[in-house]
């Protein structure tokens, strides 16, 4: 299948940069039918099985968010992240482009946790919280009395190793 080019994107595609929408323009290499149907309509509106909003061009399938991306940098990114975590918010103030390792720093916590918050679980062994953090490898970062003090732990290091990409706990 021929590639298709950022200009090929931007010429079909219109990028709202504050709401993070994608909109079909007019075209003139489809049919009067699609445009009547389509044109004006919000783009890439459906949503893949991790989240993310997703559509094609030409059979060419694109992540909303690579498309963003690409129609305001007209750049093909490697990996972009998604600052707040929300991968449906593809306004561009939320979009970064990233390394792999850094997109992996800022991951959430797993379905299966035993806290609200990330980098720390319930120790029954120790009737404690316990905080970790991986960076290389895993970094035991003690034990707690309280849920809070472990995440304010799990923060302050996440801070130190991962900077603009540590997802931090919002401890209350």
């Amino acid at each position: 299948m021929e590639e298709i080019s950022i200009d090929y994107i931007k010429s079909v595609l219109e990028y709202d940069s504050e709401s993070g929408k994608l909109y079909w323009k007019k075209r003139k290499d489809v049919s009067s039918n699609w445009n009547t149907k389509y044109a004006g309509k919000e783009a890439f509106t459906a949503s893949n099985k991790k989240g993310y909003k997703h559509g094609s061009i030409n059979k060419k399938h694109f992540s909303a968010h690579r498309v963003a991306w690409m129609i305001y940098y007209h750049e093909i990114p490697d990996i972009i992240d998604h600052i707040n975590g929300d991968i449906k918010d593809n306004r561009i103030i939320n979009l970064r482009s990233c390394s792999i390792r850094d997109n992996t720093r800022n991951g959430s916590s797993r379905k299966n946790a035993t806290s609200k918050y990330l980098g720390v679980n319930w120790k029954r062994s120790h009737k404690k919280w316990e905080a970790w953090i991986k960076n290389e490898k895993n970094e035991f970062l003690g034990y707690f009395s309280s849920e809070k003090d472990a995440a304010i732990a799990y923060n302050k290091k996440a801070k130190e190793y991962f900077g603009e990409f540590a997802r931090l706990n919002v401890v209350y």
